[in-house]
């Protein structure tokens, strides 16, 4: 090979390279707090567009083009790819694209119709946003799809499709990491929607893990010193924090421990933006490559992990195994 035709294979991986960087990119969204989703759920609310047909609110039926969709993963993807970089998983959107090129057409998607005037600033007309199906929508755009596609029209509110989007979830392919569930869990206990069951239900999440958010939220909104210690700990208003800000400031964690987490989760959005999902395609190689990276790593890994995995199972246990902190008057089962 000559040093020219090297040189032009060279620059050949690194536009694909930046390519796929911009491709990915695209689809970053900043989540929103539970704050920020209140709202959006609220403004959506008075946007959406109900389909008209006869037979009351059965599903009803829409081609679309794949470019005409769009995502609001602030409301509607429920999970978050590790802090939120990705709304899809590259790696299943390359399988679904595959399936396109040697079946044909995927499952319909799951759709709402808004008002877009109001909502985002955009030029006025009607939006279509997918409620479920973001990876065969990417995949439908991935492989460059020229046709329309079967989606189903959601004819319930904004609400019952924000509950639909982790509903569909539990049929299909990939399975909701547990912060992702917590997350959600979380943001339906801030508004107060659902029961202790029906949350448990729907997101997936341990009844014992609702119930001690509950407690946590019944302990901030009560009027005694040990809610305004928890406000004066969390340093935030609580529907702008995240589960673990929250359950942080309850159990009393150190300032090196809340550092540690903060930490913990930068560093896991670089690994992830930096290296995509280059250390679970191939745990073998992954583990040979820390080996080389830093022979004593690996054993002090091991170490800790077990730490972090202990502290998951009970982060997902019995409500009776948390810091008692708060009481659970009134939050018997609804």
């Amino acid at each position: 090979m000559t040093r020219k035709t090297a040189a032009k294979k060279t620059a050949a991986r690194r536009a694909g390279g930046n390519k796929t960087r911009r491709k990915r990119a695209d689809v970053t969204e900043k989540r929103l707090n539970t704050a920020e989703l209140e709202r959006a759920l609220s403004r959506a609310e008075r946007e959406v567009a109900r389909p008209e047909h006869e037979g009351g609110r059965g599903p009803q039926l829409v081609d679309l083009h794949p470019d005409s969709i769009e995502t609001r993963t602030e409301l509607f993807q429920p999970r978050r790819f590790s802090h939120t970089l990705y709304e899809v998983d590259q790696r299943h959107v390359n399988r679904l694209a595959g399936r396109l090129t040697n079946k044909g057409e995927l499952d319909p998607i799951l759709v709402i119709k808004l008002k877009t005037e109001a909502l985002y600033n955009e030029a006025p007309g009607d939006q279509w946003v997918v409620v479920d199906g973001h990876h065969r929508l990417a995949a439908y755009k991935q492989a460059g799809w020229a046709g329309t596609i079967k989606c189903e029209w959601f004819a319930g509110s904004v609400r019952e499709a924000w509950d639909a989007s982790i509903a569909e979830n539990e049929k299909i392919k990939l399975t909701v990491p547990l912060p992702d569930r917590q997350a959600r869990a979380w943001d339906r206990v801030l508004l107060k929607q659902g029961s202790k069951r029906e949350i448990h239900k729907l997101c997936g999440v341990a009844d014992g893990t609702v119930g001690y958010m509950r407690k946590v939220l019944a302990a901030f909104e009560a009027k005694d010193d040990f809610a305004k210690e928890l406000k004066k700990r969390l340093g935030k208003p609580l529907k702008s924090a995240t589960w673990g800000d929250a359950r942080m400031a309850f159990i009393g964690a150190t300032p090196r421990q809340r550092d540690q987490h903060e930490r913990a989760g930068k560093l896991a959005g670089v690994m992830r933006s930096r290296m995509a999902d280059k250390l679970s395609e191939d745990f073998e190689v992954t583990a040979r490559a820390l080996y080389i990276y830093d022979a004593t790593l690996p054993a002090a890994l091991i170490v800790e992990l077990e730490k972090v995995l202990r502290e998951e199972a009970l982060e997902d246990g019995d409500a009776d195994d948390r810091p008692e902190d708060a009481t659970t008057k009134g939050f018997d089962e609804l």
